[in-house]
């Protein structure tokens, strides 16, 4: 519900009212856009009254908003590669490489290929579907990564 009424309000700042118990809910909708959450409360789970059951006490107040807190940061701060980590990543990824000598006018099967790091290819690992069915160029030899320029 929650991102529906993001899409169907643009910029509007989209709340959610919990009467759960527990804040799995509430949690759940801030990891999909909430940033305003209404919840009982009660300083004593030991009072009478309906709303006591899906109330929180001060202690899960604090957890309610810290989590939120640090789900909201996660969602909405797009991390960028520091320049220093590029060749973490590029080592850390892995690239479509061939697993044995290929010929000229071959036409690339699942067999023919596999996935191994580093990622420093412009053929990333997860585009290993993509490549199959393509026909190459010119021979390639064993452990060489593939690049687009070698498919017709």
């Amino acid at each position: 519900m929650v991102s529906a009424n993001r899409a169907a309000l643009p910029g509007v700042p989209v709340g959610f009212s919990d009467h759960s118990i527990g804040p799995e809910m509430a949690l759940a909708s801030v990891s999909l856009g909430a940033c305003i959450l209404e919840q009982h409360y009660t300083d004593s789970r030991y009072r009478a009254g309906p709303d006591i059951i899906n109330s929180m006490d001060p202690s899960e107040l604090r957890h309610i908003i810290d989590r939120s807190r640090e789900i909201w940061i996660a969602a909405n701060n797009p991390k960028q590669r520091a320049e220093a980590e590029e060749a973490v990543y590029k080592f850390a990824r892995a690239s479509v490489v061939v697993g044995k000598d290929l010929p000229a006018g071959h036409v690339i099967t699942e067999a023919d290929i596999w996935v191994r790091s580093p990622g420093s290819s412009e053929i990333a690992g997860y585009e290993f579907d993509k490549v199959v069915g393509k026909q190459i160029n010119s021979d390639i030899t064993r452990n060489a990564q593939l690049k687009w320029s070698d498919f017709k």
